[in-house]
């Protein structure tokens, strides 16, 4: 009668067994299968070779540069691999013009990690309303005013730097960014904050840390 061993779980044949190794052997790979981590180039090879994954399987993914488990519904990364490239989109702006937008996040299970900037180009217009810029994925919904708050830096026509305060909410797929005042009270970064904006000197950039869905 075959037998397993009591951590994995894996089977092994008893001397009353009757002598089969190539059964043995395949049993054996079998249960190592399972246990051994796989590597994938890309998801489109993670799929082929594993396409209806169980709770708790792992791979690495060599283009993430990180490895993963499935939770049951989608594939998480467990380690902090390679920082992967996006563009936010700002809004709450009067005109961009000429600006150019860069970002930057990388995940750990729910956990992202963001980075975003926006540098200021001919033709672009504060305006006066809130601020805006969008995450590259979803925030977790939270009850209350439950969130998680990032900060930042920005300069303006003086070229001198000042802070940031970004702010994500429940559910959000945006984080509001917000500047200190000459009134030392935190407002959008518009007309209101009492700042001159310029395409020479003007730029901002945000770093946040939040729970994704």
């Amino acid at each position: 009668m075959s037998a397993s061993t009591p951590k994995s779980g894996l089977t092994y044949p008893s001397l009353a067994d009757s002598p089969n190794v190539p059964a043995s052997l395949q049993t054996l790979a079998t249960d190592l299968d399972g246990i051994v981590i796989p590597k994938y180039t890309s998801s489109i090879a993670q799929t082929a070779a594993n396409p209806s994954p169980a709770t708790g399987d792992m791979c690495y993914r060599y283009d993430l540069d990180c490895y993963q488990q499935w939770d049951g519904t989608a594939w998480n990364n467990i380690t902090l691999g390679a920082w992967q490239p996006y563009t936010p989109t700002w809004s709450g702006l009067s005109a961009l013009g000429a600006s150019v937008a860069r970002g930057l996040y990388a995940q750990v299970g729910k956990t992202c990690f963001v980075t975003a900037d926006l540098e200021w180009g001919t033709g672009s217009t504060l305006g006066t309303g809130s601020i805006n810029v969008s995450l590259p994925i979803q925030s977790a919904t939270v009850s209350g005013d439950m969130g998680w708050q990032g900060t930042g830096k920005f300069r303006d026509a003086s070229a001198v730097w000042h802070p940031l305060l970004s702010d994500v909410g429940s559910a959000a797929t945006f984080a509001s960014v917000m500047a200190l005042s000459s009134s030392q009270s935190y407002v959008a970064v518009g007309s209101g904050s009492g700042y001159t904006w310029t395409s020479a000197t003007s730029y901002m950039r945000i770093q946040m840390t939040y729970q994704t869905v």
